[in-house]
């Protein structure tokens, strides 16, 4: 619960900033992002709170994106709640250090971003949320807990919470902090509901 008190406190600072200068203006809507992350042990909640015990998987993630135009209806719809909403795909090589397999896992989400922060004559920061599917080239065991691989579907659900910082001076470049997770979004996507995974990890985006 840490996390998420975290995240309600972010938005009412935030609130207290709408009034200031728009800094959601467009950075450049094509978008490139390099991303480590480690899988852990715990649940997402538990994660999002600080807990995090790793479990011998890593990730390494090739990410590019796309930002709607602001007179999209897309991004109409969101704002204010977002001010920009990304199409994203990433390739993301899993290893499991412990047994020695390798996953090849695509990812296909959108991503609201919010960046009207009161701080960002400072430091420019977005807080973001992403939604989409998520496709292995075989189950990893991270996903898989205690069932067997071929009871777990390698369609799943795909989720991320992100924080992103950049420089006021160089907006472009963002030092990325991320969580994500995987699920069957309580049995919308198929086989065994208690199955999928959660990491968290740290990236590098620039804007073109």
């Amino acid at each position: 619960m840490k996390g998420w008190w975290l995240i309600i406190c972010l938005c009412g600072l935030s609130a207290a900033g709408y009034a200031a200068q728009d800094i959601s203006e467009n950075l450049g809507r094509p978008a490139m992002m390099l991303y480590y992350g480690e899988t852990a042990k715990q649940v997402f909640g538990n994660v999002v709170g600080g807990e995090f015990t790793r479990i011998g998987e890593n990730s390494f993630t090739v990410e590019g994106s796309y930002a709607f135009s602001k007179d999209s209806w897309i991004h109409r719809f969101f704002y204010p709640i977002s001010d920009m909403v990304q199409l994203a795909a990433n390739y993301t090589y899993r290893h499991d250090y412990r047994r020695d397999d390798h996953v090849h896992e695509g990812n296909l989400f959108l991503l609201w971003s919010y960046r009207r922060f009161p701080w960002s004559d400072f430091l420019r920061t977005s807080l973001s949320f992403g939604d989409g599917i998520s496709f292995d080239s075989h189950p990893p065991a991270a996903d898989c807990g205690d069932y067997d691989p071929r009871d777990v579907s390698r369609f799943l659900n795909y989720m991320i919470v992100e924080l992103a910082f950049a420089l006021p001076s160089a907006p472009r470049a963002q030092l990325v902090f991320r969580i994500h997770h995987k699920c069957t979004a309580w049995g919308f996507f198929p086989g065994r509901a208690a199955v999928g995974s959660t990491g968290a990890g740290v990236g590098f985006r620039w804007y073109f």
